[in-house]
């Protein structure tokens, strides 16, 4: 796969979890952080995709 920057609706749609979720649980350590690019801020797509694989392997 190939490696992107996505927005906030795009991790949201990805992970199923609202924007204060996913703040919350990167303020709790728990979830990638995002990069910051000029004013905007972008995940990496292999980073949320790593993350899901994470979740399933805790919950198997």
């Amino acid at each position: 796969m190939s490696d992107r920057f996505i927005k906030i609706e795009d991790v949201e749609t990805m992970v199923s979890l609202k924007k204060s979720a996913i703040y919350d649980w990167i303020k709790a350590g728990s979830f990638p952080r995002q990069y910051k690019l000029g004013k905007a801020s972008r995940w990496k797509e292999s980073e949320i995709v790593d993350w899901m694989n994470a979740q399933v392997q805790r919950s198997a």
